[in-house]
């Protein structure tokens, strides 16, 4: 059986469930340079229909950097469960976003000092030229900080 290849379909956002907009916006914005571009809240009528849960209230804001964009969700019904302890990367399902940065140890300083992400493992050079580090978001988001200094951009 042949599969038809949807051939217009790109990439287009990431969204985020988050305990706290306003958190998480500063996150996004002071560390990676996104902007607010859309604030919205939903009713039941929207969300509801979209997500299939009756009755969802949420705010919702999209941030946008270089025609990518992240949307972070804020729910008040149903309230959203923070991350467990004990997801590791090998769980199924979403596992992390990556940002390519100039230099991670600019943004590892930066983290730390506003005390806005925690910091897991260390900077590894995957292959030569290429490093990468791993840190969370305020909800626990895993986050990977990619640094390439060759001239492959994968």
């Amino acid at each position: 059986m042949s599969v038809q290849v949807e051939k217009d379909a790109t990439f287009q956002h990431i969204a985020i469930s988050v305990s706290n907009l306003e958190q998480s916006v500063a996150f996004y914005s002071q560390i990676f340079g996104f902007r607010v571009v859309l604030e919205m809240n939903f009713s039941d009528e929207v969300i509801g229909s979209i997500i299939g849960y009756p009755r969802a209230i949420c705010r919702m804001i999209q941030l946008e950097k270089e025609e990518r964009m992240i949307e972070l969700f804020q729910y008040s019904n149903p309230r959203g469960q923070p991350i467990p302890s004990t997801r590791t990367q090998a769980d199924i399902g979403f596992s992390h976003i990556c940002f390519i940065v100039g230099d991670i140890d600019t943004v590892k300083k930066k983290l730390i000092r506003q005390g806005m992400a925690a910091l897991m493992g260390y900077k590894v050079e995957v292959r030569t030229g290429v490093f990468i580090q791993y840190c969370l978001g305020p909800d626990g988001e895993a986050i990977e900080l990619k640094e390439i200094k060759s001239r492959d951009r994968s």
